[in-house]
């Protein structure tokens, strides 16, 4: 289970395993490309993809959360 933020909320997320946890700085945050990002209506827009960050050999993808877990789903406060 992966815990998070979401809107204020702490949520448990069931994922299927992981592997490395990593603080990143926000400096190292990019935009997402364009292909991916859901930006010029592209085919394979994935507007969940907020930015990316470029580490060495490695490609990490930063996801908002709010728009992968409503926030109608989580229990009222």
């Amino acid at each position: 289970i992966g815990v998070v933020d979401v809107a204020g909320e702490v949520v448990g997320l069931v994922v299927d395993g992981v592997s490395e946890v990593l603080r990143v700085s926000k400096s190292l945050l990019e935009d997402a490309p364009q292909l991916i990002s859901g930006e010029s209506g592209s085919y394979a827009s994935a507007d969940y993809i907020d930015s990316v960050v470029k580490l060495e050999d490695r490609l990490l993808i930063y996801l908002d959360l709010e728009k992968i877990v409503s926030t109608s789903e989580l229990p009222a406060t």
